[in-house]
């Protein structure tokens, strides 16, 4: 499944988030210190989630930072090609029955059918579908390529959408932390990152980059697993060498 397609599933919750936003802004507002909320929209293999976190600062001369916790957070579990509300934490306890009831009570969020191919493409933005593209060919090269590459939707362990950022990531860590499998572990990182908007340049610290598109990529996987980040690494040169 081509991550267009996937992100196109997951508009009708950027909308909703969006609108939860700056309708939950007044509340937060009310909190010590508030400075922002901060949207984050993500689709991890069988699951949807969109958190709102509310960033604060301590306000105490020579003891300032900033704070960050979730501030609210709604799941929907993707089942039988239904995408389904499940569960939603506000920090309000009072107002979470509330919530829960206008997100069940509506049919733009929950039980959608999960689309696997769309007729059109959500971004308009011809550049950013090049860059989705790019990334697909990329990381289907690592799809079963080892045990614990078995990813959904799509060849990703997870897509982000956030203020600023659109991230693909794949991701193995499978056997990494066992004991019993010092001679047989991924731990593989391959990360996309597609901004929304001009960043500066201290934001721009990648491994490779395709225009605006920056690619995050390590392996220090076990020998016997090394073959799926050698492919990794040939097909980004392949794609590098065709772009220049």
């Amino acid at each position: 499944m081509k991550a267009v397609d996937i992100l196109h599933n997951m508009l009708a919750y950027e909308t909703f988030l969006s609108a939860l936003k700056e309708r939950e802004n007044d509340r937060a507002r009310q909190t010590k210190g508030f400075v922002k909320l901060v949207k984050n929209l993500s689709c991890e293999y069988d699951f949807i989630t969109l958190r709102l976190t509310c960033q604060t600062r301590s306000g105490v001369p020579g003891f300032e930072y900033t704070n960050e916790r979730v501030y609210c957070q709604l799941s929907f579990e993707i089942s039988n090609g239904r995408i389904l509300f499940k569960e939603l934490y506000h920090e309000e306890v009072s107002y979470r029955e509330i919530l829960e009831k206008e997100v069940r009570e509506n049919p733009m969020i929950n039980d959608l059918q999960w689309q696997t191919k769309m007729q059109n493409s959500f971004f308009l933005n011809d550049t950013i579908t090049h860059y989705l593209s790019l990334a697909d060919e990329i990381a289907a090269v690592a799809a079963y390529c080892a045990v614990g590459d078995s990813y959904r939707p799509g060849a990703y362990s997870e897509i982000s959408m956030g203020e600023d950022l659109i991230k693909l990531s794949q991701i193995n860590h499978m056997n990494s932390r066992s004991l019993d499998h010092k001679e047989d572990y991924s731990l593989r990182k391959l990360q996309f990152q597609i901004p929304l908007r001009k960043l500066p340049p201290e934001d721009r610290r990648y491994d490779f980059e395709f225009g605006e598109m920056g690619i995050h990529f390590s392996d220090y996987s076990s020998p016997n697993n090394k073959h799926c980040g050698k492919a990794i690494l040939s097909k980004i040169l392949e794609l590098k060498n065709k772009q220049n």
